[in-house]
């Protein structure tokens, strides 16, 4: 499970500050990746993303334009967040800089008791490590799940099956109709599960590649190639801090999907080309009666028990020239089978 803002903020050594979230409350959900200690006020270009910064305030403490200046290219910069640790020095966070971080969408935090930055950069960062362990372990999962599914020619309800209890949420694949052709539920009955489905899918546009679709947050991935989709799977509850991993798991499943697709395809497309073939050399007359029983049964070609009928000989044709004979013999005794 990928770490977020909000679970960094229950560590042990984050929690002893007495954390007040003062603005970017809806983002605590937000991937942590590392923890930065720094009082420096260029820090944008230092960044790449998902760093929660610890401060004990010195950047906020310059003009008010200098601090919103600041906020703002933390925000441009993808910081997870902002944690300002209060003190004598530093004693409360101005509120044109609380405003400013609300309209960034940047997550502001103050503690208001003296914490140790070297325990909670430690702490947090073991837990991002040990996150990323367990992604993979869970990762090494999935491909062995699927891999053995492929090999076994699942049905769609296996697939959808392995997908649900790899996400531990229900899951549901419909056509481009919006119709659901199977799901798998899990937490919820299946009436309110698919409760009024064409309308609310209809409200989760069809994206191009595996995100969040509508107004309930439906996780979604198309099914198909490009070009040629033909449905789409659906986790209609995901928990937002297993989008990773779930994402994973739909990608895996919709190439599942797929492949069982083409196999079937294939497979009918083999048997209609030997039983094609076995027809053309009927209707060519160059088989003998009995090769003819040989090759209806070895090119799958299916018959009832006790049907197959003598063919009929030459002499018993009697209609028109012999080409057109044998193809009227020969649909009068294939009607018969």
């Amino acid at each position: 499970m990928t770490l977020t803002l909000r679970r960094a903020l229950e560590s042990s050594s984050l929690k002893v500050g007495a954390p007040t979230v003062l603005a970017g409350g809806e983002h605590l959900d937000r991937p942590v990746r590392w923890v930065h200690v720094s009082e420096v006020l260029d820090l944008g270009g230092l960044l790449s993303g998902g760093e929660l910064i610890l401060t004990t305030g010195l950047p906020l403490r310059g003009d008010t334009a200098t601090a919103v200046g600041y906020i703002e290219e933390l925000a441009g910069a993808g910081a997870a967040g902002l944690v300002v640790e209060l003190g004598p020095a530093f004693a409360a966070v101005p509120a044109a800089v609380v405003a400013s971080a609300e309209r960034a969408g940047l997550p502001l935090v103050c503690v208001s008791r003296q914490v140790r930055f070297v325990d909670i950069t430690e702490q947090i960062h073991r837990a991002i490590v040990s996150a990323q362990l367990v992604q993979l372990e869970f990762a090494q999962e999935v491909h062995e799940t699927f891999t053995r599914l492929s090999l076994e020619a699942p049905s769609t309800n296996q697939i959808i099956a392995a997908a649900c209890d790899l996400c531990a949420t229900s899951v549901v694949l419909e056509d481009l109709g919006r119709s659901v052709v199977t799901f798998r539920a899990r937490g919820r009955k299946p009436a309110a599960l698919l409760a009024n489905w064409a309308n609310r899918s209809r409200a989760a546009a069809v994206l191009d590649r595996t995100g969040r679709s509508g107004p309930e947050g439906w996780l979604t991935t198309p099914v198909g190639t490009a070009g040629r989709r033909w449905a789409r799977l659906t986790l209609p509850h995901p928990d937002p801090a297993d989008d990773e991993r779930n994402a994973m798991v739909l990608e895996r499943a919709a190439a599942a999907l797929e492949l069982a697709r083409m196999a079937e395809r294939d497979q009918l497309a083999l048997e209609l080309q030997a039983q094609g073939g076995f027809l053309a050399e009927l209707a060519a007359e160059r088989l003998t009666r009995a090769d003819a029983a040989v090759r209806a049964q070895s090119s799958a070609c299916r018959t009832r028990p006790h049907t197959w009928r003598p063919w009929p000989s030459p002499s018993a044709i009697t209609s028109g020239n012999s080409s057109n004979g044998w193809r009227h013999a020969f649909a009068r005794h294939a009607s018969t089978l």
